[in-house]
């Protein structure tokens, strides 16, 4: 019994026997009773048994019903709920109130109840029993539940049940339902003559163990099943199958999910039988691509008209002969391409002729788009449709001038070789002429060349000497030999000592560029180690990068072979491309030189963490007296001959280098030096040297043994 059916039942006086008693004891109900009475949304009424008189009913009682207070109390329960005029006949079990009335016990049961309009009320009725104090039962209690709703959704359902089922079953497709584990929970009637395979034979398996779905397939299937139980439903496919009797069949899939409400129950695939119009796709498919072979690599014009005269096909022999694109002629009448003289004279009535016969052949000229005229045999075939109606021809067109045609290109073409050698001949006289007066201002310019590199190369020494001595009395004058100076006249002598040092670093690299350039340079090739040169660079630098708090990582290759270049110039690019990369990084900047083998040639990396160079300054850094900006001082240093000698020397090792930077993160300049190559016949002794150390050992092992 409900929390509301013990308060009222409680409230309610045992000892009440008759309609006043009762009327008085729910005037005798609390405030407080009456109003959870009347909060509740569920209809209560009090039944007195003797005569089934209302003798009191809440507010959702009155709602529910549509009815007034005044129009209920006083009245039989059936004439108010039922809209009948004598008591219910129904059985005890259907009838709640009934049986509370004949057992004394609780009872609920699902009843239909009438508005003031007179609409059917789905309503859950409750019965409990108000007893006097000899058990008897006076009263009842009904709370009815208005369930309408629920009822109207459950009819629905079922009707939507019902119409699937019949559905399910009577569709001409087989259709498989699976559960959310892939294993399947039905199969509809059609699903043998699809599959050759019954229900039983299929249920309670798991989709992937179906008998005639092939093994090589399953993996798409699963892709698809796990694709659809999260949410995302795939276009219909098609598969193909073998029945239980080996036959193989197509079929068509459409795939969906199956709900519960909101949750995820299963999935239903529908199996549509496609197998004939496969088969009669792959036919006219197989006709079709017979006919288009035969159309398209005929040499013969071949085109197809409707029963106007417009072109619907064209195969690629006329398209080429006429030189129209085929989405051109297509749609376009036949009398287009057609000579004016042949549609005046005979068109109109050699079509006459065709629809009557059925078929003609004449001779006839097709125009091509550049206006020239082809001749040649012309045969038409009328079509007709079902009816016996003219519908349109097909046409075969043999050219009888292409022999001609041909003979008069090569005619033309040989006429064309012709004048085109004539034409060459002058061009590769003229040629001739220039390529001799290139060769004359060539020599002129490398006479101008050797000739400036003789004068820098004089002009260097000549200048080397006043400047050692300029700086050679500078360093005296600053170590105080003559005698004391003043803070004043020392600084004077440092701008003149550093002015004298750069300029003649300048007449140096200036003296090295004129060599390289007149050819006066010589390499003196050996065999070095390049760990010692770097280490020999790497001791020359520290003084000068350590007061800058800078580093020096040296990374080369272990085994590194020896490499076949000029040790003292080897050294003078390191040192110039080390001095660079300190001179564009930060104090406490980073710095690394990297040796590697790379094939037959030795690669060695400057690099540094500084402030990099420009995109479009990485073209020109290689070329003479070029200096970039360093935002690092304020001052220009360097000649911007350093990089220019560099590559010089590197190219005439016969390596080659370059510079990887992106600019504020810093620079990688790489080079490539030769290895030394070991002559063939000592790698021959080499090899047999070290395969007789092997079998040493070997032997040495075995004897140990």
């Amino acid at each position: 019994m409900s929390k509301k059916e013990k308060l009222l039942s409680n409230t309610l006086s045992p000892d009440t026997t008759g309609r006043k008693q009762t009327q008085e004891t729910f005037k005798r109900l609390n405030e407080f009773s009456k109003i959870v009475l009347n909060s509740t949304n569920d209809a209560i009424s009090l039944i007195d048994v003797h005569d089934f008189r209302i003798v009191g009913v809440n507010s959702a009682f009155l709602k529910q019903l549509g009815l007034k207070e005044e129009e209920v109390i006083g009245k039989a329960c059936y004439e108010i709920t039922h809209r009948r005029s004598k008591p219910c006949a129904a059985p005890d079990d259907v009838c709640p109130l009934s049986a509370t009335v004949t057992s004394g016990k609780h009872s609920v049961a699902e009843h239909v109840h009438y508005g003031a309009d007179g609409e059917k009320i789905y309503v859950e009725l409750s019965t409990s029993p108000v007893k006097d104090k000899n058990g008897k039962v006076t009263q009842v209690v009904c709370v009815s539940r208005d369930i309408t709703e629920r009822k109207r959704a459950e009819e629905v359902l079922r009707q939507s049940e019902e119409r699937y089922r019949n559905l399910f079953e009577l569709s001409p497709y087989a259709i498989v339902t699976v559960d959310m584990k892939g294993v399947i929970t039905s199969c509809n009637a059609a699903t043998p003559s699809v599959t050759g395979y019954f229900g039983d034979e299929m249920v309670g398996k798991h989709f992937t163990k179906l008998p005639f779905l092939r093994t090589k397939d399953i993996p798409r299937y699963m892709k698809i099943f796990i694709s659809l139980v999260r949410g995302n439903v795939p276009e219909p496919f098609e598969i193909i199958y073998n029945r239980k009797d080996g036959t193989p069949r197509w079929v068509k899939i459409h795939v969906g999910l199956l709900k519960e409400g909101d949750k995820k129950a299963g999935v239903q695939a529908v199996f549509e039988d496609i197998t004939e119009r496969k088969q009669a796709e792959e036919a006219l498919k197989e006709s079709e691509e017979k006919f288009r072979i035969f159309m398209e690599t005929a040499s013969d014009l071949m085109h197809i008209a409707d029963k106007d005269g417009n072109l619907t096909y064209v195969n690629e022999s006329m398209t080429r002969t006429l030189g129209y694109p085929k989405e051109e002629m297509l749609g376009k009448h036949v009398t287009q391409f057609l000579s004016k003289e042949v549609v005046e004279k005979e068109f109109k009535l050699k079509w006459e002729e065709l629809i009557k016969k059925g078929e003609i052949a004449l001779e006839t000229t097709w125009v091509t788009k550049d206006g020239r005229e082809i001749y040649g045999e012309i045969k038409v075939i009328a079509i007709y449709d079902s009816d016996g109606r003219y519908s349109g021809s097909r046409v075969v067109f043999r050219d009888l001038t292409e022999r001609k045609r041909i003979l008069q290109e090569l005619q033309d073409k040989n006429e064309q070789l012709d004048a085109q050698n004539e034409e060459l001949q002058s061009q590769a006289e003229e040629l001739m002429t220039q390529q001799q007066e290139l060769i004359e201002k060539t020599k002129e310019v490398e006479e101008a060349n050797r000739l400036k590199s003789e004068f820098l190369a004089n002009m260097s020494h000549e200048l080397r000497t006043p400047l050692n001595v300029i700086i050679g009395f500078s360093e005296l004058m600053i170590d105080k030999v003559p005698g004391e100076i003043n803070n004043e006249q020392r600084q004077c002598l440092d701008d003149i000592l550093s002015s004298g040092k750069l300029l003649l670093n300048l007449i140096d690299e200036v003296l090295d560029l004129s060599k390289i350039e007149s050819g006066k340079m010589k390499l003196r090739l050996t065999n070095i180690t390049v760990t010692e040169v770097i280490e020999s660079v790497r001791s020359a630098m520290m003084p000068l990068i350590a007061p800058r708090k800078q580093s020096l990582e040296v990374e080369v290759e272990e085994g590194l072979p020896l490499v076949h270049a000029d040790n003292a110039k080897v050294r003078q690019v390191l040192l110039n491309l080390l001095s660079n990369a300190a001179r564009f990084t930060p104090d406490g900047g980073k710095l690394k030189i990297e040796a590697v083998k790379e094939g037959d040639w030795c690669q060695v990396s400057v690099i540094d963490n500084g402030i990099g160079i420009k995109k479009e300054d990485q073209e020109r850094i290689f070329e003479p007296f070029c200096q970039l900006d360093n935002p690092l001082t304020k001052e220009k240093r360097g000649t911007g001959l350093g990089l220019t000698v560099v590559k010089q020397i590197i190219e005439k090792h016969g390596g080659r280098i370059w510079v990887e930077s992106e600019y504020g993160k810093g620079s990688r300049f790489i080079f490539t030096l030769p290895l030394w190559q070991l002559p063939y016949h000592w790698q021959q002794v080499v090899s047999q040297i070290r395969e007789e150390k092997k079998s040493h050992e070997r032997e040495d092992i075995d004897c140990r043994r």
